[in-house]
């Protein structure tokens, strides 16, 4: 018996062994006949299998966080969440309360029940209902009956701005779905922007919608580096502020306002009234969305004298002590009669930009020639492009020389017939008092992440566009226009630090009245006057007042804003400013060791 046991137990094991390997085999081909040939078993396990995966969409995930020079955050990315439902697992007509669902849905919606009606039966599996919301609408929508059936939440980065409408057109905003639609929210998509990820709406085994993230996509990877920016939001805030009380004082329809560091090409400031609140976009207007200083095509005036007589010293087709006969502000030329406000006879060359002779400005010009005066507005930056990237850039509006009849000619040499925009004429003025060097401008901070890995921001190069001992001879020739006794810019003068600059009134035309009966007084100034560390620009447009001198309207803004930035800078402790007290303070010390 025992040896008949022996002999049956491994045969037990190979039939036990052989019925398993049956088994299975029996199991994958059913699994394969099921997953390969058309059958009612195989389209009923499609059809739940389908049912639980019921729609995809894309999110895009947070944008990297933009911030002033300083570190201040001006853009920054929260999650907000968004409402959808699937419309194909709305109640049918003939499940019970379904009218009653429809109808409270139609309404938190504000889509009519006709339409939801319409998108059920053509089985249509997603649709927002609110993008970017708060939580009382998630409430709202979570009390109808029935909603985790039908509803669901996911939570979307939207973007927010901390300072409101400060900055605005320069910073820009993004659209509902996180993408920049203007300034450098635009500009720098590709370095801003957050990954989009793909989402699925799935039904638990409950039978209630949930979504989730395939392959952990939820995790997203590390937000880019934040954009640093040039500007200080702080002086950014002086300039609106300031510009906002001359276009309520003066009528004017706009104001443009520029801070440009002559040190370096960075842009401190870039200001355009009126302007917009970015967390309210919806409130915006095509003229608060312009980026005047960018953007506007003028013709600026005696602003311009400057640069034409710094090009005729340099070419040394005059001298700094030379003398012209002003004609007593009047000078016939074929077709017209040349004006100036201030009628003298003989003036030096400093004289002539501190009385803004137009007839002496022509004068000069016509010694330096039409071809030169056109090559150093050029290399001035006049009839290109300031290089900013900021979309609608003005190249600048300079004819050829060729074209120029005489009376064109004269009238180029003070500014009129040409159209430029204000920072381009604030970038020519950092030239001249730059030591003569055209740097490139900047709104990407210098040592920033981002202009590091961008040659076309990191590595542009300068440009000697004047002799250094011409740039100093005509800056100190500016000075006087601020600080002289017989100074014609008087409200401009800093009680802490000394400036220079020059006055413009420019005539604009107004199709309304088919004339140039428009006004637009300017200031282009700067300061320190013996080390000029930063030049300020104040351009008001249209302005409903008379006389409108840019001596008298433009000048005291320029001279608000100038001293708020020069007590806000030395305050802080963030930038150095040279003023004569420097030196006594230092004298002194000096006398006391």
């Amino acid at each position: 018996m025992v040896r008949f046991l022996e002999h049956t137990a491994p045969t037990r094991l190979k039939l036990v062994g052989f019925g398993f390997g049956a088994a299975m085999l029996l199991i994958c081909s059913r699994y394969a006949y099921l997953g390969l040939y058309p059958s009612a078993m195989r389209d009923k396990l499609v059809n739940q299998d389908s049912k639980q995966h019921l729609s995809t969409t894309e999110l895009s995930m947070p944008r990297a966080p933009i911030t002033d020079r300083n570190g201040r955050i001006l853009a920054q990315t929260v999650m907000k969440p968004s409402i959808f439902i699937v419309p194909a697992r709305l109640p049918s007509a003939t499940d019970r309360g379904a009218a009653n669902v429809l109808s409270k849905l139609s309404h938190a919606a504000a889509i009519p029940q006709p339409k939801l009606e319409r998108m059920r039966d053509q089985g249509r599996q997603f649709l927002w209902i609110r993008r970017q919301t708060d939580e009382s609408d998630v409430e709202k929508f979570s009390k109808i009956a029935g909603w985790e059936d039908f509803g669901g939440i996911l939570k979307e980065p939207a973007r927010i701005y901390p300072y409101d409408q400060v900055g605005a057109q320069l910073i820009g905003f993004t659209g509902i779905d996180n993408q920049g639609l203007l300034g450098v929210e635009s500009l720098y998509e590709s370095e801003i922007r957050g990954a989009r990820q793909t989402v699925q709406v799935t039904r638990d085994a409950r039978r209630r919608l949930s979504v989730t993230f395939p392959n952990d996509a939820s995790k997203p990877d590390a937000l880019p580096d934040p954009l640093s920016l040039s500007i200080d939001i702080e002086v950014q805030r002086i300039m609106e502020h300031e510009l906002e009380k001359a276009v309520s004082e003066t009528g004017a329809k706009g104001a443009s306002g520029v801070v440009l560091d002559v040190t370096s090409g960075e842009i401190f400031a870039l200001a355009s009234i009126p302007t917009f609140n970015l967390n309210r976009p919806q409130l915006k207007t095509p003229e608060s969305m312009r980026l005047r200083p960018v953007q506007d095509a003028l013709e600026l005036g005696s602003v311009i004298k400057p640069m034409v007589v710094a090009a005729a010293l340099d070419a040394g087709t005059i001298k700094p002590g030379d003398k012209f006969n002003c004609e007593n502000g009047v000078l016939r030329l074929p077709g017209a009669t040349i004006h100036d406000v201030h009628k003298s006879d003989i003036l030096g060359v400093s004289d002539v930009l501190k009385f803004s002779s137009n007839v002496c400005t022509y004068k000069i010009a016509r010694k330096l020639g039409k071809q030169k005066l056109w090559e150093y507005y050029s290399q001035f930056g006049l009839t290109q492009p300031p290089g900013t990237g900021l979309a609608g850039e003005f190249p600048g509006d300079v004819q050829d020389p060729e074209s120029w009849r005489e009376i064109r000619f004269a009238n180029l040499a003070f500014g009129q017939g040409i159209a430029i925009s204000p920072l381009q004429m604030a970038r020519a003025l950092a030239t001249v008092v730059g030591n003569g060097t055209r740097l490139p401008l900047r709104i990407l901070r210098s040592n920033s992440a981002s202009t590091e890995t961008n040659p076309s921001i990191s590595e542009l190069p300068s440009h000697q566009v004047i002799k250094t001992d011409v740039a100093n001879t005509v800056r100190s020739m500016l000075g006087g226009i601020v600080n002289d006794r017989d100074a014609t810019a008087p409200g401009a003068k800093l009680l802490e630090f000394t400036a220079g600059g020059k006055t413009g009134t420019a005539q604009k035309y107004n199709p309304e009245t088919r004339g140039y009966t428009d006004r637009i007084p300017s200031f282009l100034g700067f300061f320190p006057a013996e080390h000029p560390r930063f030049v300020v620009y104040i351009a008001l447009d249209s302005v409903g007042v008379r006389p409108a001198w840019g001596g008298k309207l433009a000048a005291p803004v320029f001279q608000k804003v100038s001293t708020s930035l020069g007590r806000y800078l030395k305050s802080t402790g963030r930038l150095s400013l040279y003023s004569p007290e420097d030196d006594r303070a230092e004298s002194n010390g000096a006398k006391r060791q």
